[in-house]
């Protein structure tokens, strides 16, 4: 049995929409944690700087990734409600990692 995949991504929300963000990442943490193949599906938020945040998923196969990857790509397109409160000037990171 292959090992679960791992997905980071790191983002920054501009200040004066943190707490409206903190509420869409709830949802969306739920909604995740539903589909086939999320294991485990969290946001971290920064100590020092509230406006940054981690989210990270483990999934059991890149298959069942790439279908939750093929879902936030919809959201996006219909202007996904977190995603219009980051801070356009900060980069969005995503990693896809594997256990070592």
């Amino acid at each position: 049995m292959r090992p679960p995949i791992y997905s980071i991504v790191n983002f920054r929300v501009q200040p004066d929409q943190v707490n409206k963000a903190r509420v869409q990442m709830r949802r969306l943490e739920r909604d995740a944690r539903t589909l086939e193949g999320c294991i485990q599906y969290h946001f971290l938020q920064d100590l020092d700087d509230p406006s940054i945040f981690a989210g990270y998923g483990i999934w059991t196969n890149g298959a069942d990734l790439d279908r939750y990857r093929g879902r936030m790509d919809d959201a996006r397109e219909n202007g996904n409600a977190l995603m219009s409160m980051f801070d356009p000037e900060t980069p969005v990171v995503i990693r896809t990692m594997d256990r070592i």
